[in-house]
This record gives structure tokens, sequence and C-alpha cells, in this order.
């Protein structure tokens, strides 16, 4: 299995706040790429490495980065394991080799606007996705990071999402969450449910997911 981690946005969001923070207590992190914040006592994206190499079954990890910021902004809290999440996805390969499996987290009213959400079945079976709707457009308050489960079988649904809106504007395929809306037409796509993630979009998610890390370590 090859694990890879999106790393090439520009955490515009985040600078933003940094700018607008009149405490001056993070001018230090300005410029900064998201995986290096300081999570904790480890910078963010060591605490994916750490994730990652505790599966036997990964055998290389492939970070995707842009020349200017990099950007890897989730962390998810203790009852996520990605050694369960991997064993649901091999049983779930059985009953359909193209599947896939995604990450989905519950979100608050107030933030359900600023995520793309996903609906379910009662089977946990994705039958929809709606790119930060407003809180009325949909019942569902589940979001979905971008931590995704793919067979080989199922990785030409991603060139083929290219191809098809090659000549259109890039806003119809620079969101994880667009290729997930095309993917439920094609093959099963499932949510695997955990209990809330850390969103180190903006300062204060920052802020808070980094005091959480600080006090585990205490």
């Amino acid at each position: 299995m090859r694990a890879v981690i999106l790393a090439a946005g520009y955490g515009t969001r985040f600078e933003c706040d940094l700018k607008n923070d009149s405490t001056g207590c993070y001018t230090h992190l300005m410029g900064v790429p998201k995986p290096l914040l300081p999570i904790g006592q480890k910078p963010l994206i060591s605490h994916w490495m750490e994730i990652f190499e505790g599966v036997p079954g990964i055998t290389s990890i492939v970070v995707v980065v842009n020349g200017l910021h990099k950007n890897k902004d989730t962390l998810l809290k203790e009852d996520f394991s990605l050694q369960l999440m991997r064993s649901k996805f091999n049983s779930l390969k059985k009953l359909h080799d193209e599947c896939c499996l995604i990450v989905s987290a519950p979100v608050l009213e107030e933030n359900v606007s600023k995520h793309g959400i996903i609906e379910v079945d009662d089977n946990c079976c994705v039958t929809g996705f709606i790119e930060k709707p407003l809180p009325t457009e949909t019942q569902s308050r589940l979001q979905s990071p971008c931590i995704y489960m793919m067979s080989g079988a199922s990785i030409h649904h991603i060139q083929t999402f290219l191809k098809e809106r090659e000549d259109q504007p890039l806003h119809t395929r620079d969101a994880t969450g667009l290729f997930v809306a095309d993917l439920i037409k094609r093959i099963p796509v499932y949510a695997y449910h955990i209990e809330g993630r850390y969103d180190v979009g903006g300062l204060q998610s920052y802020i808070q997911c980094h005091e959480d890390f600080l006090k585990k370590c205490q």
C-alpha cells in the first residue's frame, strides 16, 4: 500500500488569520509551511508519519507539494486507527474490488458551510457529496476530510476525472471533494466514521489542536 500526503495547498486562510491576530503571539508562525507547524511537541507531518509507520502494509510514503507553500491541515482524534480503517477497506474490497473508503466526521451546525458534506445510507455507502452547502441544503452533518483509501483497480478513475475536465475551468477539479462527488456515480464509496477531526486551517482551530496535543504529552 502506498500512502500519499496531499500537501500542495497555499494556507491562505491560516496566513490571513495570523496577519489579523492582534495578540502578536503567533507571528513566529508566519510563512511556516503547514506540515511543519508545531502540534504538541512535533511538526504536524510527523504525527502522520508515525501513523503510517505503524501500519506494516504501507510500503512507501509520497508527499505532494508545490513550490510556494505546503499544506496538510488535518489531524484526527484518538479514536482513529489507520490499521482498523485498512482492515475495513480490505473487507469491502472482497465485495467490490474497485470500492473506495473515505473518512467521515461530525461537523457542527455553524460549520456546515465550511466543509465538504457527505450523505450516507444505512449501510454507510456514500450517496451524495455537497461542497460547502448551506445547512438548509442538506440534513447531513458529516464532513469528509481528505483521507481516502483506494484500491489499485480504482486509481484509473482519477485520470478519467481529470481527462473529462481538462478543458474546463480549474475550479471544476481543484478540490478533492469534487472527485468524490464524481466517484460515487462510478463505484461504491463507503464512509468510515470517526469521532472528530482537527482542522488546522485557521488560527483558532490550530491553537486548540496544539494545546490538546500538548496535554497528551504531560
